[in-house]
């Protein structure tokens, strides 16, 4: 049986980041996202995450770029039920 997913925009920092590591203790696999210019950052929230037990993946993808949404979310399904979707603004946007 697969186990609930969430998805988390903006994961390699601030709030994206914190929804992430709080819906890795509740259970979740999350499924990391951000642009591809933060894989760096976005992959030590996957260690951090994973060395707490926790599940997850990394997805890089431009979220302004319909192509990539549609791909990301595609992906994030084959883990299980798409339960949680956080979205955050690009600091750009705020």
């Amino acid at each position: 049986m697969l186990g609930r997913v969430a998805l988390v925009t903006g994961a390699s920092r601030g709030i994206g980041r914190s929804i992430a590591h709080r819906l890795s203790k509740d259970g979740f696999h999350v499924v990391l996202n951000d642009h591809p210019s933060q894989r760096d950052p976005l992959a030590e929230v996957e260690r951090d995450i994973k060395d707490k037990g926790g599940k997850a993946a990394v997805h890089l993808a431009d979220v302004s770029v319909e192509a990539d949404v549609k791909e990301m979310i595609s992906e994030a399904g084959k883990l299980g039920s798409l339960d949680i979707v956080g979205v955050q603004p690009a600091p750009s946007l705020i």
